[in-house]
């Protein structure tokens, strides 16, 4: 009997039980049939299942993303993010993931000294919503971190104009804000220009 062709014509009991017999095989390969194979047929709570347990095994579970429901990659998150999980390529898993699951790996990168597993802040970029980019720069901004001027492009008004609030504050005379002219809103550059003026 060759199992394969038998996929598509399982009910979702016999299907949840064939993934819980390929989950538990030591090779990921119960009579034939793969994780490849069943992931089409399955629904995302068997996915979800498989992938975190295939992943707390050490195996790639990068196949399962297309077929995980949301709830389940960020449970993955949560796994990968364990100071003793597995090793895995979180840049695969990027474009799956919803904004709260990449703000925990930004964090996760940032407690750990700006990368994680291969990845750093650089690559999640284009990922990271906009509260969470605002976060990190002025953050770099407040530690005098050069590596600020790398988020210039991407950071909203709403922290620029805190930025110019700080430095109107007090908190920020000795920061160069120069390169951040081009992405600010007139009204808080006149702000620091007239904050600069009456301190003269």
């Amino acid at each position: 009997m060759n199992l394969k062709s038998t996929l598509p014509f399982l009910d979702d009991d016999e299907l949840s039980d064939l993934a819980m017999k390929i989950a538990g095989s030591p090779d990921e390969v119960y009579q034939g049939v793969t994780l490849n194979d069943l992931l089409p047929f399955v629904d995302d709570e068997d996915v979800d299942r498989m992938m975190v347990e295939g992943f707390k095994k050490g195996n790639d579970v990068s196949r399962c993303y297309p077929f995980a429901s949301d709830e389940g990659l960020s449970a993955l998150v949560k796994e990968a993010l364990k100071d003793d999980a597995p090793a895995i390529d979180l840049r695969r898993m990027l474009p799956f993931l919803e904004d709260d699951d990449i703000a925990l790996i930004s964090q996760k990168i940032l407690a750990k000294g700006g990368s994680f597993d291969g990845l750093n802040i650089d690559g999640l970029l284009p990922f990271l919503d906009d509260d969470a980019v605002d976060e990190i720069f002025l953050k770099k901004v407040n530690a005098r971190d050069p590596e600020a001027k790398k988020y210039a492009p991407f950071v909203s008004d709403d922290a620029y104009h805190k930025l110019a609030l700080e430095f109107v504050a007090g908190a920020l005379e000795d920061v160069d804000l120069d390169s951040y002219y081009p992405f600010m809103d007139e009204e808080d550059i006149r702000l620091i220009f007239k904050t600069v003026l009456t301190s003269k």
